[in-house]
């Protein structure tokens, strides 16, 4: 999966209920200052010529405080927004148990633009402008391969391959994800990139084979 340029959500999107304190609250009012003016500086300048100094100054703060939220650069591009995780467990949740893996990976990433849909567009552009961006986006995609990985786990039946699997099964998602993402054009819509979403989970009609299936039942999936 690419990794998206997070907007922080707040405590009435998608459904969720903010717990934290004001300390909380500062760090990721922070966190988004940061983020908000690396993206403008690099949407103005370029990514190269954007360095940690002039984040931190158009952000108000010092590049200690910078280090103290992100390990570089491109870091606070990619990093996931804080309460990001909360989303991604929310639309695990939302999937019926007994759904295929493989569907169900769809609909999380369907979710997925969904809740982002009003900040994809810009991201695509910020990530395309850059050779730099757009090889980090691969790389940094895999930050999520944990998550899914125990997603997965929990939803196939238990083998002594079912960890391969699972690992397996987020990989391609990933990937699936990743090239719809880079596919798209932000000219035609975020509907477009749905479509496209859709056309790269199923043009993976291995992923969709149960765990333990014969080679026959796996050569009859791509008939």
């Amino acid at each position: 999966m690419i990794a998206l340029l997070h907007p922080v959500q707040t405590s009435r999107d998608h459904g969720i209920v903010s717990t934290v304190g004001a300390r909380e609250r500062n760090q990721v009012r922070t966190w988004s200052a940061l983020r908000s003016a690396a993206v403008e500086l690099i949407e103005r300048h370029g990514y190269d010529a954007v360095t940690v100094e002039a984040i931190a100054e158009a952000a108000g703060v010092s590049k200690r405080t910078f280090f103290n939220y992100f390990a570089s650069k491109d870091a606070v591009i990619f990093d996931p927004a804080p309460n990001e995780r909360d989303l991604w467990e929310q639309l695990a949740a939302q999937r019926p148990t007994d759904e295929p893996a493989w569907a169900s990976l769809e609909e999380f990433f369907l979710g997925y633009s969904q809740a982002h849909r009003d900040h994809l567009a810009r991201q695509r552009r910020v990530i395309a402008s850059s050779p730099t961006l757009t090889r980090l986006g691969w790389a940094a995609a895999h930050q999520y391969e944990d998550f899914l990985t125990g997603w997965m786990l929990s939803r196939i039946p238990r083998t002594p391959a079912s960890g391969l699997h699972a690992r397996s099964l987020a990989n391609v998602a990933i990937a699936a994800l990743s090239v719809a993402f880079f596919a798209w054009s932000p000219a035609d819509g975020v509907d477009a990139l749905d479509d496209l979403i859709r056309e790269a989970f199923r043009a993976v009609p291995i992923a969709q084979v149960p765990p333990g299936a014969t080679p026959h039942a796996i050569t009859r999936s791509y008939a």
